[in-house]
């Protein structure tokens, strides 16, 4: 029974703030129809261009003249020289052997056979950029790129 008294008190409580919020809105709308009616006389709606059609486009397309189709004249054909065929740097590795700091490499290249470290250039062809444990990387000079051949 006293949990129903205060079930039903709490339920009037509410229900009167409820009211009291209800009320109190309804003033502040009343409010504010005051303020609006009190500054509608003093505001009058200007348009910024009274001459301005509304439903016309605001920008419009100008319309461009086509230029007239310049004359061709033949042109010459001169002769293009012919690039050199550059073969690429076919290299068999043989052998690596050494350390993190320094390795030395067995290449067969052009039917010899070369001991390479990280640096040297042979016969002009190519240069060794690195040398890691299982494959060289080259520069070939002709080519102008970077080549990897791996252990075989």
């Amino acid at each position: 029974m006293k949990f129903l008294k205060k079930i039903i008190g709490t339920a009037i409580v509410v229900a009167m703030l409820v009211n009291l919020q209800a009320v109190t809105f309804a003033q502040e709308i009343e409010n504010e129809n005051e303020i609006v009616e009190a500054l509608a006389p003093a505001e009058v709606f200007k348009m910024e261009n009274a001459d301005h059609d509304p439903f016309k486009p605001v920008v419009q397309k100008q319309v461009k003249e086509f230029v007239k189709p310049v004359e061709i004249k033949e042109k010459k054909l001169v002769e293009v020289e012919q690039k050199k065929v550059v073969v690429p740097v076919k290299i068999k590795v043989s052998g690596i052997c050494g350390n993190d700091k320094e390795r030395i490499a067995a290449i067969e290249f052009e039917g010899g056979e070369y001991l390479v470290k990280t640096g040297q250039t042979v016969d002009g062809k190519f240069s060794v950029i690195e040398i890691l444990d299982d494959r060289i990387v080259i520069y070939a000079v002709a080519q102008s790129r970077r080549d990897v051949f791996k252990l075989s």
